[in-house]
């Protein structure tokens, strides 16, 4: 399995921003939405759209779609018992690895339960 140079950090909950949901399909409901140190990911009924723009390149913005049938596995880790630093996420999909970062801010029980309801 190839390890994608591919890892997105999610900083805390939020709400779509107008411009995200042109990115959706008619049929598609938003789920979840989290803020990225870079900009948004949302977690729709079908997939999760993460996109990039790089505050100093604001004219460069990449933009990452992955269906949830693609995904075949996904593990979580907490990082720390006394201190809370957040959590590490993997997504086994069929093109490799990738990774998700959650900030202490994000509850991980709450966000394991979103991965439970959405990837089948």
């Amino acid at each position: 399995m190839i390890d994608l140079a591919v890892a997105w950090t999610f900083t805390k909950e939020t709400y779509a921003p107008e411009n995200a949901i042109k990115l959706l399909r008619p049929d598609e409901d938003i789920v979840a939405v989290y803020k990225t140190t870079k900009d948004i990911a949302i977690f729709t009924d079908k997939r999760l759209i993460v996109r990039d723009a790089p505050p100093l390149a604001p004219k460069k913005v990449e933009t990452y779609v992955l269906p949830y049938r693609a995904i075949q596995m996904w593990s979580t880790e907490k990082n720390g018992t006394i201190l809370d630093f957040g959590a590490d996420v993997a997504l086994w999909t069929q093109v490799g690895r990738m990774k998700i970062n959650l900030k202490k801010e994000i509850d991980l029980q709450k966000f394991e339960a979103l991965l439970s309801d959405l990837i089948v």
